[in-house]
């Protein structure tokens, strides 16, 4: 498959050949007609029809936003005249629609323009939680969040955070301010502009997550009520970012006692981990199962780590099998 150095570029140059364009790993690729229309051609189309619909008091322009994990998606960056802030509206389901012949471009505008109009509402709803946030309201409500070291670089740059091994923890806080819930990552601007030492955020954030909880129960359980459990899931009270329980290795030593065995802990997403006993396993076994789940299973945004871990029941801690 031969690259391409932009999207951009494989539109103007091929847009005649049949040929579009795609994001794979940062670099634009080359793929055959879809549906009679490139895939630079049907994105012209929808920025095109959306820019009538948004009417000229907005502006809307494509770009290859980012999620977790520096994942890319296609995406139409709409901001209203005279603002500084812009919302991201990924449009790669609407793509395939209009690819698929399923819906009119003109539909998929329209589409668009409800999905940007939600996100205004949320914008204008975390404005205003902004306003009324404190030192103390962000340090009563943050949590740790574990996301992989390596694959979110970039990010990283912009916020707190400490190492574990290879994985990066987050400060993310969940606020209620007049019955209205805004979630946020801490960046170093929030935590400078409310006078929060890195230090204070971490023990605040560790507290907390260890305040509200985690559970665990027998994945096999969940198949057959006469198997023999195998395998554990560990994940926190609400079942989101629960992979934070790395965190805490005390919550693996009763497992690992009544196993009487260390255990292998691999991360099934940033919402859970799967520890098994290490008898009679290998850990590279381990490792291609946690590399097809983060292939196959998990989304993209939401992989943790393709490492296995282990917890040692005689040191009490937790770390990377080699």
């Amino acid at each position: 498959m031969n690259y391409i150095p932009t999207l951009q570029e494989c539109a103007d140059k091929h847009r005649n050949e049949g040929i579009g364009a795609v994001i794979n790993d940062g670099k634009a690729v080359r793929f055959e007609r879809d549906g009679g229309m490139t895939r630079a051609e049907i994105v012209e189309k929808l920025l095109s029809e959306a820019s009538l619909v948004m009417g000229e008091g907005c502006e809307v322009k494509h770009c290859m936003a980012n999620k977790d994990n520096s994942v890319k998606y296609p995406a139409f960056s709409i901001r209203e005249l005279g603002s500084e802030v812009s919302i991201n509206i990924d449009i790669s389901d609407w793509m395939k629609g209009v690819a698929a012949g399923k819906q009119t471009a003109k539909a998929a505008a329209k589409g668009i323009s409800g999905i940007y109009d939600a996100h205004k509402k949320k914008a204008i709803v975390f404005s205003n939680v902004i306003k009324g946030l404190s030192k103390e309201k962000i340090l009563e409500n943050v949590v740790c969040l574990l996301l992989n070291e390596e694959w979110n670089k970039e990010m990283l740059e912009c916020v707190p955070h400490e190492r574990l091994m290879d994985l990066a923890v987050v400060y993310r806080a969940v606020v209620n301010i007049d019955r209205r819930y805004v979630t946020f990552i801490v960046n170093h601007s929030m935590r400078q502009m409310f006078g929060i030492q890195e230090q204070e955020l971490k023990r605040y954030a560790r507290w907390n997550t260890e305040l509200k909880g985690f559970n665990s129960f027998s994945v096999s359980s969940l198949y057959s009520e006469t198997e023999r459990p195998s395998m554990w899931a560990f994940t926190n009270s609400n079942g989101r970012y629960g992979a934070a329980a790395m965190l805490f290795p005390i919550l693996f030593e009763r497992l690992s006692r009544n196993l009487a065995s260390s255990l292998y802990i691999f991360p099934y997403s940033v919402h859970e981990l799967i520890a098994v006993s290490t008898k009679g396993l290998k850990p590279k076994d381990l490792r291609k199962m946690a590399r097809l789940i983060n292939k196959k299973i998990v989304n993209e945004e939401e992989a943790l780590s393709d490492n296995v871990y282990m917890y040692d029941i005689t040191k009490k801690q937790i770390k990377i099998v080699q």
